[in-house]
């Protein structure tokens, strides 16, 4: 066994305490995994999905010196069967964590004032729908509204995390649209009420199939787009956000405990718009993905 020291740019654990390095040839080490405690055992492997995107790479002529030079701390450890389900992290998470008025732009087209903290909301898991259903006008709203926002997929219990440690806690990302009864808020608001029904009616969150952490090394600068009917409504950056995605996990991990397969959506650019039944959306992430809804 060797001892550890320091910590690695990213760590999950196995179930086992342990930390295991895998896929290593005579010239390289791609370390997946690992740990609760500060020991590594050699000679027990651990055959892990690629698509995981997790772990670290490193040269190294020797396996052993490899190790030794390794910085470790413990830290947002996952289990590693939790690690596999947050793919599917519209069947596993519990919440679709929002945030309003992200983009200065945004609150300044419904004039609202930019606020001096993150702005949260909750939406319901049953909110979810995938490319191929429709999106639904709910019964009753005469103004339905587009948000195209990236979505943060939580890989590790987060609770009260600091925002250097932020990024740990990153399983991988959706692209999403935050779908809004613009007339139902608008009541709300000028009632004191909250906005609950106005944002979490069913098929009000449309998202995109998961996305690997490792397709998206800065998602502080992403460009992000929407289209109503090959229409550009909406054409932003992620650069231009009031609070950056560290900021947002530390701050919502202070409210409520973020658990693995949470979505975090982080808010919309400029460019909101009514829709009407027939449209067609398609919304992308710089060149990562696309996807397309049609409303009803």
């Amino acid at each position: 066994m060797v001892k550890l020291k320091g910590k690695p740019k990213f760590c999950f654990s196995t179930l086992q305490r342990e930390v295991t390095l895998v896929k290593y040839s005579a010239t390289s080490v791609k370390g997946y995994a690992s740990a609760w405690d500060s020991v590594t055992h050699y000679g027990h492997t651990l055959c892990l999905d690629s698509e995981l995107n997790c772990g670290l790479e490193i040269s190294s002529t020797n396996v052993k010196e490899l190790v030794e030079m390794v910085e470790f701390q413990p830290y947002a450890t996952c289990p590693l069967e939790m690690m596999s389900k947050i793919v599917q992290f519209k069947e596993v998470g519990k919440k679709i964590v929002c945030v309003g008025r992200n983009y200065r732009e945004h609150a300044a087209e419904l004039n609202n004032p930019v606020p001096s903290k993150p702005m949260l909301f909750l939406k319901p898991t049953s909110a979810y729908i995938s490319e191929g259903e429709t999106i639904k006008i709910p019964k009753g709203c005469s103004d339905l509204n587009h948000e195209v926002e990236l979505g943060i997929v939580i890989g590790t219990t987060a609770r009260d995390v600091p925002q250097a440690d932020a990024m740990n806690y990153v399983g991988g990302y959706a692209l999403g649209l935050d779908m809004t009864a613009r007339d139902w808020q608008a009541e709300a608001k000028s009632k004191g009420h909250p906005w609950s029904v106005a944002k979490g009616f069913d098929t009000s969150c449309p998202i995109s199939k998961f996305i690997e952490k490792e397709k998206i090394p800065n998602p502080n600068n992403l460009d992000i787009w929407l289209k109503v009917n090959g229409e550009m409504r909406q054409s932003g950056n992620t650069k231009d956000m009031i609070f950056p995605i560290e900021h947002l996990i530390s701050f919502a991990s202070q409210c409520f405990t973020l658990e693995p397969g949470d979505l975090l959506l982080t808010g919309t650019p400029s460019g909101v718009s009514k829709l009407n039944s027939g449209d067609v959306i398609q919304a992308g992430l710089a060149d990562i993905i696309q996807i397309q809804f049609s409303v009803k």
